[in-house]
């Protein structure tokens, strides 16, 4: 009865407020970030050989097929040949193989060959079957070592290292070119643990550079991190024009948590939290995770009246008259 009397004579305090779409933001972070192109290969000899023409050199640009470098192809053109004549012989015995046994089935039809014999003519005619379809891989393999001695490239992109040279010989693996794809670029950067999960829900995801700002989109995250750096990868696509493969800068987004400075914060028996209008009363919205002196999370909609002059002698339930 007296906390009711207290109450209805006590005079409104006069206070000042703020909307919360007036003083909330959505902090920004930041990471740094490389360009690095989606293709970025290096071609090596498939073959052993001696280089014989070196088609194009550092800086060119060439489309996916080009020819870019040809081998000595003698050994490798014999080699075809030799497996092509290996073939034909073998076709020829299983023409034989196929005529003996065609002349067999007459012959034990009428009891001329014994049922052996007919046997080992169906046996010789899968036998050089078998040997025709050693020796047509065989020919394949061949061709396909003579189509090596010519390196093509493998996608649109820049030659960016030659290492190889006209008369110099080659063994298989050896680097030959590098090729890089620079319309494909992608940005690359690392995130801890504290960053991972505002970077997956975050918007407004820019790669700046030399004074240069790019927008971006998140493709892809990582979902282990690395034991030792404590980071996980990510990847971001470039939504217009990508900056170039090997640059480095800044990538920065706006967290989609809804912020309020430290400043409007109050303290009420444990907890940190916000004094707001509540018709002509004042009431105390604590703020979970909120720490003094630093901005918080808030989630309350975005005309919501926040007490800022007079708040800090205001209890729950006071009443209050806005300036």
């Amino acid at each position: 009865m007296i906390a009711l009397i207290y109450l209805l004579m006590q005079e409104p305090t006069s206070v000042r407020a703020v909307a919360v779409e007036e003083v909330a933001f959505h902090p920004q972070s930041e990471v740094a970030g490389e360009v690095i192109a989606h293709w970025d290969s290096a071609l090596g000899a498939e073959v052993s050989a001696v280089i014989e023409s070196v088609l194009v050199d550092v800086a060119d640009q060439v489309k996916a097929g080009t020819p870019l470098l040809r081998m000595d192809a003698r050994v490798f053109e014999l080699g075809v040949l030799q497996a092509r004549a290996a073939l034909q012989e073998a076709e020829a015995k299983r023409t034989l193989a196929q005529l003996q046994l065609d002349r067999a089935e007459k012959l034990i039809a009428d009891a001329i060959i014994s049922d052996d014999d007919y046997a080992q003519r169906r046996a010789e005619l899968a036998s050089t079957q078998a040997v025709v379809d050693m020796r047509r891989a065989q020919l394949q393999n061949a061709q396909l070592q003579l189509d090596k001695c010519e390196i093509k490239a493998p996608f649109d992109g820049f030659i960016t290292q030659r290492w190889a040279q006209k008369g110099q010989w080659v063994q298989i693996g050896q680097p030959l070119f590098q090729i890089v794809d620079p319309h494909a670029a992608q940005v690359s950067v690392r995130l801890s643990e504290s960053q991972r999960t505002s970077f997956i829900t975050g918007t407004h995801h820019q790669f700046s550079c030399n004074g240069s700002a790019f927008s971006l989109s998140v493709d892809k995250v990582l979902p282990v991190f690395n034991a030792e750096t404590r980071t996980a990868e990510a990847r971001l696509k470039f939504v217009q024009k990508p900056a170039q493969p090997g640059q480095t800068g800044t990538v920065t987004w706006q967290s989609s948590e809804l912020m309020v400075p430290a400043a409007l914060l109050v303290s009420r028996g444990d907890h940190l939290g916000l004094m707001v209008v509540d018709g002509d009363k004042a009431r105390f919205v604590p703020l979970k995770g909120a720490v003094e002196g630093r901005p918080a999370a808030v989630e309350l909609a975005l005309n919501t009246l926040i007490i800022d002059e007079g708040r800090l002698g205001l209890r729950d339930g006071d009443p209050i008259r806005l300036k």
